[in-house]
């Protein structure tokens, strides 16, 4: 009953852990330095989680052409600088009104009530084209949010990838079977694992820079869309 217990339990501390049951081998950096993107990364936890957000990134990344930030701007500018023009057309509208009223007191009618009225009415129609830009805004504002949070979460990945290269560069043997460089020849021996773990090493190196390169872009896009969320943001305020 106890081993049966603890076999049920290995899957979850597995699962809670990151622990692999694949370990990584001098084979698995060799491939892994060939590939691109996160077929790159030759650690499965990470590389099941990076693969997951980098699908998430891919379906995230083309806003579509009415969200797109610097259109929804030039529109928030339209609709505000022709909302001031109707507010300005009002009060001129208003003073009128106001002024003839002085000047015809007895009077029941006004010759400027029509304008008056019409104006008001602009105001309402435009503040319709307002609310609807401003739901437009939130919509455009979320899908910013949501490319920018996946980009970071990627961009963290490669981070933890970075760090367990560095780890794998000072722990080599940690990498390599003993298998492949063990012998009765101590001398042969070391001789094997140091070309091996120079080997490891090329391998660690071709990863590392790929993932840096890789990120320059990465972090480019994932700050573009942060500006693109925060500017939104702003014009919804």
């Amino acid at each position: 009953m106890k081993k049966n217990s603890i076999l049920w339990a290995l899957p979850i501390l597995f699962l809670f852990t990151g622990f692999s049951l694949k370990a990584q081998k001098l084979a698995d950096f060799e491939e892994c330095s060939t590939k691109s993107y996160t077929e790159c990364i030759p650690f499965p936890a990470i590389y099941s989680e990076a693969s997951s957000i980098g699908r998430e990134v891919a379906a995230r990344k083309t806003i579509p052409s009415n969200l797109a930030k610097n259109l929804l701007v030039s529109q928030h500018n339209n609709l505000m600088d022709e909302l001031d023009e109707l507010n300005e057309k009002l009060r001129t509208e208003q003073k009128n009104f106001d002024d003839w009223k002085k000047k015809n007191p007895e009077s029941k009618t006004n010759a400027y009530e029509k304008q008056v009225a019409d104006a008001e009415k602009k105001i309402a129609e435009q503040d319709k084209k307002i609310k609807t830009h401003y739901a437009k805004l939130e919509e455009g504002k979320e899908a910013y949010r949501r490319l920018y949070e996946a980009r970071a979460a990627l961009r963290e990945e490669f981070d933890k990838v970075l760090v367990k290269l560095d780890y794998a560069k000072s722990h080599p043997k940690e990498y390599i079977e003993e298998s492949s460089y063990k012998s009765s020849d101590k001398a042969a021996s070391d001789k094997k694992l140091a070309e091996l773990t120079k080997e490891l090493n090329g391998y660690i190196d071709k990863i590392k820079n790929h993932i840096l390169s890789q990120e320059a872009g990465h972090k480019k896009e994932e700050d573009a869309a942060k500006e693109g969320m925060d500017t939104l943001d702003d014009l919804l305020r």
